[in-house]
């Protein structure tokens, strides 16, 4: 598997109501045809520990991933990683941000990139 790089945006967004916060991820997927599926990961800080947020891994395709139960105020760290036959690709990212009540629009957007 190819081992990908860390964020290279990290961009916070208005989020509406205040405490209605969501974060939205996006990457791009290796060209690895052994890629079985996608998790995606979180945590409080970047260090870790990270927890498995989907319930089943994404299909291979799927690029986005979006999480409604941020909080407002806490720090929040997500990686990507893909899985095959033989395990788990070294993650993606982290990539953090902390969404404030003082903001409006659509919440928390990070995007990955190799």
């Amino acid at each position: 598997m190819k081992t990908l790089t860390t964020i290279v945006a990290l961009v916070l967004l208005l989020a509406s109501p205040a405490l209605a916060i969501q974060a939205n991820l996006s990457w791009t997927n290796p060209s690895d045809p052994s890629v079985t599926g996608i998790n995606v990961q979180k945590a409080t800080s970047a260090a870790g520990p990270f927890t498995t947020v989907n319930t089943a891994p994404l299909a291979p395709t799927v690029s986005t991933f979006s999480d409604p139960t941020i909080t407002v105020g806490a720090q929040v760290c997500y990686q990507v990683v893909w899985v095959n036959a033989l395990g788990a690709s070294q993650p993606l990212g982290p990539g953090c941000g902390t969404p404030n009540a003082a903001q409006k629009g659509s919440g928390l957007t990070i995007i990955f990139q190799p």
